[in-house]
């Protein structure tokens, strides 16, 4: 986890879409969680991704495509 390169996906943080700034820490290492120092809101790091609240783990995740 670094938090030099994501940014704050709140669209109201002055501070979005700015990254190695130092407005990003980590907030929780065991659930992958950031925090903005900046409008003080927390994010997990696949937030935007297609693996945002998946509940298995990205390595998991073998789609298999029925047809």
């Amino acid at each position: 986890m670094d938090p030099t390169t994501v940014f704050c996906p709140n669209l109201a943080c002055p501070a979005r879409g700015q990254t190695g700034k130092g407005n990003i820490g980590i907030h929780s290492r065991k659930e992958q969680r950031f925090i903005c120092h900046e409008c003080d809101k927390t994010f997990s790091a696949t937030k935007g991704t297609v693996f945002y609240r998946l509940r298995t783990s990205a390595e998991t995740g073998a789609f298999e495509q029925r047809g």
